[in-house]
């Protein structure tokens, strides 16, 4: 016998005119998914046929979809009766849709509920009663669940609970208010702006130790040629000195001495100085020739060009990752201490011919200045151009490792591709901290 001889005339009745009201009220109308689902499972319920309360059932007869399509990767019953739920309590919660009969669909499953009660609850508020009610249909007061038995219902979350997140939301606002009413210099966009440092945290996290340093910063910039630089780090470094690489700057058409600054380490040592100022930072550019290991010693420095900055070769010469070159052969390469086989060479002819470059960052605490000291520097000026983008444009700071954020030493290899005489976006190719 169908299911629907259960109920009388009157109530099989009553049940399709009330799943007509439903259908045919705004909430419903403005949705065709929801009309067609619901329709097509009061229907099936009425005519006592359960095994088509199936999800991929549903989905075949109702939303035209293949039969053997991916139910996970296609919910559409699964959203439809989810939506069906969330109308049907909008609906009985106006009381002119209080009536003899109203209609629920059950979370978790496809079955449908006819309660001929009077009243229309929130099943969640009864779970345990409307379970017991579902198994004694012959009463008309009880509901009347077709399809199958329902397991008990969770209840749902407390209101209070969103109320609470809103009073959290509030406290924070504040607080954060207080800060900026009592602490108004934390807030100085120059320096220590929250809405910069959140927006670009990991260039931030790089240069902090020279945010936090009282005095200027010293930009040391190359001011010889590549050959000259490298010739000079090493006869120091052999000869153990402390004192400045002694290089005497060419001589112009007047006789008199002039320094070489090469143009695109001029504009790496610029770009540098606008990241520290944007930070609150001060600094003085200097030319490598002119300083000594003593102008260190009470003040931090930037590094900026790579083999053609004697200062930049000899700080990196302590690390892993170092710059090499053989001036012999014109061959240039990054040595890796720990394992010499990894080189990344660039054979260098004129400066047109250069494809591909590479270049080290490094940021580390210097024992013997007691002051944190930062390069950027590149077999060629390509190589220094391309590290100085990676820790200046805001652009590229999600492609800073995350380590900076430590505080720990840390050196970054990378690469990069000329094209045109135009630095590319640079590639990290290695990190080391330590």
């Amino acid at each position: 016998m169908p299911l629907h001889a259960k109920l009388n005339d009157t109530e099989y009745s009553e049940v399709v005119d009330e799943m007509n009201r439903i259908l045919a009220d705004p909430k419903f109308g403005s949705s065709q998914r929801c009309v067609r689902l619901l329709r097509r499972l009061i229907e099936h319920a009425l005519a006592g046929t359960p095994e088509t309360f199936k999800e991929r059932t549903l989905g075949v007869e109702v939303f035209k979809r293949d039969a053997n399509y991916d139910t996970n990767a296609d919910p559409v019953v699964r959203m439809a009766a989810s939506e069906i739920r969330r109308r049907l309590a909008q609906y009985y919660q106006d009381p002119d849709h209080q009536r003899v009969v109203a209609i629920r669909l059950h979370p978790g499953s496809y079955l449908t509920e006819f309660d001929f009660s009077g009243r229309w609850e929130d099943a969640s508020k009864h779970p345990m009663e409307l379970q017991a009610h579902s198994t004694s249909i012959e009463k008309a007061a009880s509901p009347l669940i077709l399809g199958g038995p329902v397991a008990p219902i969770p209840p749902k979350a407390p209101r209070s609970l969103w109320r609470s997140r809103r009073l959290w939301s509030a406290g924070l606002l504040l607080a954060f208010g207080a800060v900026y009413l009592f602490f108004p210099d934390f807030f100085q966009w120059n320096k220590y702006s929250p809405w910069k440092l959140l927006s670009d945290y990991h260039r931030y996290s790089f240069w902090k130790p020279l945010v936090d340093s009282p005095a200027p910063v010293i930009l040391c910039i190359a001011d010889v040629n590549p050959s000259e630089g490298t010739r000079i780090a090493a006869r120091d470094l052999a000869a153990g000195r402390s004192a400045a690489p002694t290089v005497p700057p060419a001589e112009n058409h007047d006789g008199g001495q002039s320094l070489q600054i090469d143009f695109l380490n001029s504009i790496a040592a610029h770009h540098v100085a606008l990241a520290l100022r944007g930070f609150g930072e001060t600094t003085k550019l200097r030319p490598a020739s002119k300083l000594t290991l003593p102008d260190f010693r009470y003040q931090s420095a930037v590094f900026i060009g790579g083999l053609d900055n004697p200062w930049s070769v000899r700080m990196l010469s302590k690390l892993r990752y170092s710059l090499r070159s053989d001036p012999a052969t014109g061959e240039r390469w990054i040595q890796d201490a720990q394992d010499p086989s990894k080189l990344s060479r660039v054979q260098v002819g004129s400066a047109g011919q250069i494809q591909t470059d590479y270049g080290i960052i490094a940021r580390y605490f210097d024992q013997e200045t007691r002051k944190w000291d930062f390069v950027l520097g590149g077999l060629s000026t390509y190589g220094t151009e391309a590290a100085s983008d990676l820790m200046t444009d805001t652009t590229l700071s999600h492609l800073i490792p995350s380590v900076v954020r430590s505080g720990k030493n840390v050196e970054i290899v990378l690469q990069t591709h000329i094209v045109n005489d135009t630095v590319g976006t640079p590639e990290v190719l290695a990190v080391y901290s330590w």
